[in-house]
């Protein structure tokens, strides 16, 4: 009965809960989110990080009002609009083997030392997940709880990295590394919007807050086309 219940205290007390994926939780809705606030700041969000399927499922079963992954496969339960685009790219010391291509497979990368994010962090969850799946796991030697760390280790020569392209735009200009696009499919990340299909009279808020959440993706574009 709480957890049914939890939805509509939350909606009462003008709270909207978000579970978004890794990147566009650390890449994207801190700027986004802070744009809203100083329109509506009736309104509150709690925010938190989880793995792209887990997003999903909190937003089919009530437990986020609002999802932000990447998911192919939709439940008939949501409805999906796009957010943002981004790509994920390999960062590598400058004296790595590879420093001086400009692409290159995620297979060719996992024979070679990493840096990565926490176990507990959805982006390393994902890539370990792709690295087995390759039936190379990938080869840590130091895992951080910061992308502003995981630069500084990559910079110094540890291992390569990956992340995301607007991750990188919070670089240093003191870290030195080059950056490598990456051939596989999937490290082109569509983010996408998840709402349930069933709407209720306490759903205009959310629509609302969806069409700012597409207008700022759309702004995004333009953009980067600049």
């Amino acid at each position: 009965m709480a957890s049914s219940l939890r939805p509509f205290i939350r909606k009462e007390e003008g709270v909207i809960k978000i579970f978004a994926n890794y990147g566009a939780a650390i890449d994207f809705l801190p700027y986004d989110l802070a744009e809203y606030m100083a329109v509506h700041n009736e309104i509150s969000f709690v925010l938190e990080q989880r793995p792209s399927l887990d997003v999903v499922r909190a937003v089919s079963t009530g437990e986020a009002d609002i999802g932000i992954s990447v998911c192919e496969v939709i439940p008939e339960s949501l409805r999906s609009y796009p957010y943002h685009e981004d790509r994920l790219v390999a960062i590598v010391p400058e004296n790595h083997p590879l420093a001086d291509r400009t692409h290159v497979n995620f297979k060719e990368l996992l024979t070679f030392d990493s840096v990565g994010l926490s176990q507990h962090c959805s982006m390393q969850l994902f890539l370990c997940k792709k690295a087995v799946d390759l039936g190379l796991p990938m080869k840590l030697k130091v895992q951080v709880d910061n992308p502003h760390i995981l630069f500084e280790f990559v910079s110094v020569g540890v291992g390569y990295a990956i992340v995301s392209q607007k991750t990188l735009e919070k670089k240093s200009s003191d870290w030195r590394f080059k950056t490598v696009q990456l051939n596989d499919p999937w490290a082109r990340r569509e983010l996408k919007i998840f709402l349930p299909q069933t709407q209720d009279c306490e759903s205009n808020r959310l629509e609302e807050f969806k069409d700012y959440l597409q207008l700022r993706g759309y702004m995004g574009k333009t953009d980067s086309k600049q």
